[in-house]
Parts: structure tokens; sequence; C-alpha cells
């Protein structure tokens, strides 16, 4: 197929919902409109693609030549204004179209099929094999097409999510990607020629993290090591520096510097000595209110912090949540963070596992800074219960009831507190628009059972 990588990282979807989903029209549309630019081009005949930016061109199969004429410059895919349009009018009854983006003109057409083993017709082969695979039945998929099709779509990854309208002002374009140029900064230097004693203490599919002692000052720091290849996306890494240097906050893992040496990419980090909240709760059988509280507060306060500033967070999991020697509690892995501003209010999210995220981001609805409050509430259920609702389920199932119904609650609401229960539902309201603020909810009751730090760890 045409462009399937490229497709696969950048396809999109908008839609207005109908209020019962029985009568929906299943209806997938691409962007429209795009205001900088940004337009590719596909001659088959001399299977020349043009307009294709320097950040996208690695995504690109090999198979192409690519036009070299005037292009859409480097423009990070983050940093891309798009206008949304509207969900199209169905062609019929049952049927959808998946479109790529831009001017791509292949469109497959999918149709609700009881006779068929999926309960659709005309499914991508690599869909059908994703939903024959994910533990939803057919009777799921016949009785709500829409969901299933937003989770595989959720699943396949690489959509655009618009993001809601913003009532706080948001800084200017220019403005936010002139402090981006000045907060990306690395040295083309050997991190090996400035720290001492590395210790690896974490390793994941995209590097590794070691302590190490910064020699000039004798300090512990923590590093993270990222091997830069062909397709690493460049883009989304110096996001994430930019990120983590525009959020000093108390409870903000706070960014040093970072090295580009060879194939590796290298951040410096503050050490967290304490590991990760997921350790806490996975070493204790349950954690209990006045701990719970603490933990919370401090997290709605980076998020706050975050939020004023116009950034989503995106991945609030206890995994991202990690504990100094001294107790302080702190936000990390700002690799999903992204700063909004008034020209660009909608974001492309890469998103991971849907236990902790938000039913509109699944949905592919608009959303906003709401979804990390989403995620809090979720993670306060996981320090309760020790893991976060649908666990057991597969993910792609998982992505579906949440979608489909949101957050369970806690098992046996009987053994919390009435606060932490209503701090549980004020955060995990299905409507975004209804949920609690990280500004609300700083005032909520179930924050004055918090510890104080040198007691809390």
């Amino acid at each position: 197929e045409i462009f399937s990588q490229l497709a696969k990282d950048l396809s999109s979807s908008s839609r207005h919902r109908e209020a019962g989903e029985a009568n929906e029209d299943l209806n997938i549309s691409a962007p429209s409109d795009f205001k900088r630019g940004v337009h590719m081009e596909h001659d088959p005949v001399k299977n020349i693609v043009s307009g294709v930016p320097d950040a996208w061109r690695d995504a690109l199969s090999d198979s192409f030549t690519l036009h070299e004429g005037e292009g859409s410059g480097d423009v990070p895919a983050y940093l891309i204004p798009t206008n949304w349009s509207s969900r199209r009018e169905a062609e019929g009854d049952d049927d959808m179209q998946i479109s790529h983006p831009f001017n791509f003109q292949h469109v497959a057409h999918v149709q609700v099929d009881p006779q068929s083993r999926t309960g659709f017709k005309g499914l991508p082969k690599d869909w059908e094999d994703l939903l024959l695979s994910s533990g939803i039945s057919k009777e799921d998929a016949l009785e709500h097409p829409q969901t299933v099709l937003d989770v595989l779509e959720f699943t396949a990854g690489g959509m655009y999510r618009p993001v809601r309208e913003r009532k706080v002002k948001l800084p200017a374009e220019s403005s936010v990607l002139e402090r981006v140029r000045n907060a990306i900064s690395m040295k083309l230097e050997d991190p090996m020629l400035a720290f001492s004693g590395f210790t690896e203490i974490g390793k994941g599919g995209h590097g590794c993290v070691f302590l190490a002692n910064e020699i000039s000052s004798k300090k512990l720091m923590a590093l993270k090591r990222l091997e830069i290849g062909k397709l690493t996306n460049m883009a989304s890494l110096e996001n994430e520096i930019a990120m983590m240097t525009l959020s000093k906050h108390p409870n903000v893992v706070e960014f040093f510097d970072s090295y580009l040496w060879k194939n590796y990419l290298w951040i410096v980090m503050e050490a967290m000595e304490r590991g990760s909240l997921m350790s806490l709760i996975r070493s204790k059988k349950q954690l209990k209110e006045d701990m719970i509280a603490y933990f919370c507060k401090q997290i709605v306060s980076a998020l706050s912090f975050l939020h004023m500033h116009g950034r989503i967070h995106r991945d609030i999991k206890s995994e991202n949540v990690l504990i100094a020697s001294d107790g302080s509690v702190k936000l990390a892995d700002f690799g999903l963070c992204v700063q909004l501003t008034e020209e660009v209010d909608k974001r492309k999210s890469m998103v991971g596992t849907p236990y902790w995220m938000a039913p509109e981001l699944i949905r592919s609805e608009f959303y906003d800074a709401k979804v990390d409050i989403w995620s809090l509430g979720i993670l306060t259920i996981e320090c309760f219960e020790q893991e976060p609702p649908y666990f057991r389920l597969e993910p792609m199932q998982a992505a579906f009831q949440i979608a489909l119904k949101g957050s369970p609650g806690l098992q046996d609401p009987d053994l919390a507190s009435s606060a932490l229960r209503d701090w549980v539902s004020c955060c995990t309201i299905f409507d975004g628009k209804q949920r609690w603020g990280a500004e609300k909810l700083l005032a909520h009751p179930f924050l004055d059972k918090s510890l104080p730090q040198d007691v809390a760890c």
C-alpha cells in the first residue's frame, strides 16, 4: 500500500458523535487545510513524492523517490498546526471510510457484517488480525461497532488527536518556538569525561538509565542513554528535553544537561534514589490513605503548574512518579508531553498502554489537560488496590471497556473513606468537560489527609 508506514505514523481521525451508538455513522475522516505549507503529493507514474518535511523522511519507504525541490522544511511534527474537519456524512447506514492523511487516495470501506468472524466486512488485513487477537468479541463489535473501530484505530497508533478548545490564554507559537529552541542545547561531547562510576539501574526498549557521579560537583545524577538510529524521532526527543527544561517545579524531575556523542543521546537529570511509585505499590500490600493523599497532593501540584503553562503530560502512571531520597515526589518521563499554543491547539498523540488513559483519548475525541486528571484518578485506584481497573484484561479489551464505560471505580468502596471515594469520582468523570481541573483538586478535602513529607517516606 502507498505510504503504509508513513500513513500509520500520520493517520488521523476527527468526529462528531450521534447520541446512540447503534445509529452512529461509521466514518473516519482525514485532516485537512494545513496552514504551514505541509502538503505531500505522490506521482504514481514517476513514483516521486514531493513536499515531505525533513523530520518525516526516514519514515518513508525506500521504494519511493523524494522530490528534492522546495518542500515543507524541517518542521517537527509536534509543532505543525492543523485544522480539523468535522466528521463526513456516511454513505450508508453501516458504511465507514478510512482515508489516508493529506492527499492520499486509498480508501477502505468497512461495513458491519453479522456473517463475518469479526463482525465487520472490509477491514484492512492488519486490523482484522488485531481484532481477532484482541479478546473483543464479535457480539461486542456488532453491538458497539464505532467504539470497537475507535479502539482499533487507537491501538494501531499514530493518530492525530484533536484537543478541545481551551479557556486559559495560551502563549503565542512564536514565543514557544523561541523558548523551545533556546531550551534544546546538546553538548557534542563524551559524557564519560564528565561523569564517573556508571551503574545501570534500568533498561527498556528505548535505552538505559544509569546513576553516575558528576566529576566537577561530585553530585549523583541520573543519565538516560538513548541510541540514535535512522528511524529515531529526533523531534520527539527534542520535545522531551524542551518540556523538561521549561518545566522547572519542585514536583517535576529536574533536567540538567544533554550530550550527543557518537550514536547516543544522553539526558542528564536529578537522581531519584528511592525509585518509582510503582515499585512502592508492588512492595506493600496496601498504601494507607494518608500516604496516598501525600502522593496525590504532590502530583496534582505538578499538574496544576503544567496545565497553567499550557502543557499536557499524557502519561501519568505510577511508573512515571519518582521518589527522591528526602521523600519528595516528582513527575518524570516527558516523552509524550506537549506544549499548546494559540496557533497550535491540537496535537498528535502516540499513545501506549490504555489502563490509565481517559475515554476521550481512546475514542478519538477532542481532549485537553483533563486527560491527566483522569490518569491521576486511575493512579489513585492503583495505589489503593495495587493495580488499575481492567489490568487483568488484554490492552485492547481494557481500551474497549474504558471507551464504552469509563472507570468502574473502586472494587470495594466501603473500604475507602468518603473523601477518597469522592476524589476518585471527581477525577474520573466520563465527560471531560465536567471533570475537575488540577487547580480545583488542590482544594479537595482528601488532600487534607496528606502526611507531612518527613513522615510519608
